[in-house]
């Protein structure tokens, strides 16, 4: 997907038993960080969306969007700021174009929690016409006071833990989902 000459990765899932001009309602993931591995030892493919809810909702009749956002997995570009007004305009276009393709209805939800939760605070406040309802899961607006610097104490053991995942990430880090904490 092309946003102002970058290219941005997706993965689409849709339900199994649809003919090829059904169109579905999508469930956007739009993720800071990588939305497959591949196994090195094996070369399977896993999703960082768990497999089982993919399989819940395709099962239920949507289709799943897993998107990876500028300057992260293998989207191009790079980050102008963390959690910054870009977000909210890449996912603004993302959000557009989903609509606008041949396996979507027209009409997106947003799910995440954490980082995932604030793409999708983001993306609302840019107010595309096809987004119909955003799920945020403990998604904070001020980090640095509440979670990397409470009451003006720096907690470096959460800074180094953040900086490893997204460093993790950006490097495409095998890491199963079902091995993680």
């Amino acid at each position: 997907v092309l946003f102002r000459s970058v290219s941005l990765a997706i993965t689409v899932y849709t339900p199994k038993a649809a003919g090829p001009a059904a169109r579905f309602p999508v469930i956007l993931w739009y993720l800071p960080g990588h939305r497959e591995s591949i196994d090195p030892k094996s070369g399977k493919l896993t999703s960082a969306f768990p497999e089982d809810e993919l399989r819940f909702f395709t099962s239920h009749g949507y289709a799943m969007a897993v998107a990876e956002m500028r300057g992260s997995g293998a989207s191009f570009g790079s980050r102008e700021l963390d959690r910054g007004p870009q977000i909210g305009r890449d996912g603004k276009q993302l959000v557009d174009w989903i609509a606008g393709q041949p396996w979507s209805d027209g009409t997106l939800g947003m799910v995440g929690a954490s980082y995932q939760g604030f793409s999708q605070y983001a993306t609302a406040a840019e107010r595309p016409a096809a987004l119909r309802a955003i799920f945020p899961e403990i998604a904070g607006f001020d980090d640095y006071t509440s979670m990397f610097n409470p009451g003006g104490i720096p907690n470096i053991a959460l800074s180094a833990f953040a900086s490893a995942s997204i460093v993790r990430d950006d490097l495409n880090y095998h890491e199963p989902y079902s091995s993680r904490p």
